[in-house]
């Protein structure tokens, strides 16, 4: 698939220690989610590199239904790597931390923050 046909821009940067990614959506649903994880995922291992710092520029979530699936996909897609989600919005607070309820409950080493300082202090440590 071509990356004029994704409904999403999905960046990375090799940070020190970690992989940085970046994606940029209008809307998300399972399909989406599943497959730019995949996307990151795949760079890890291309890179060698276990930790990831994801920086969420979406305004929207998934139902819980959708979140619960694929979050509980997570630690087989993340093959046991750190995952750190920076959340700007707000309004999707309660979601990615019943994001993050479920992805610990299904052994996924994944937290969500409010800032890249704090993501960066937890992958790191």
């Amino acid at each position: 698939m071509d990356s004029e046909e994704k409904p999403y821009r999905l960046t990375f940067q090799v940070r020190k220690g970690y992989l940085f990614a970046r994606i940029e959506a209008e809307t998300i649903n399972r399909s989406i989610a599943l497959q730019y994880l995949k996307e990151i995922a795949e760079k890890c291992a291309e890179l060698n590199l276990d930790r990831i710092m994801l920086d969420r520029l979406i305004p929207a979530t998934m139902s819980n239904t959708d979140t619960f699936f694929v979050v509980g996909d997570l630690p087989q897609i993340l093959g046991g790597r750190r995952f750190a989600v920076i959340n700007p919005h707000s309004s999707n607070e309660d979601s990615l931390d019943f994001s993050a309820l479920v992805g610990a409950n299904r052994g996924a080493r994944y937290r969500v923050f409010q800032n890249a300082e704090e993501a960066e202090a937890w992958l790191l440590s």
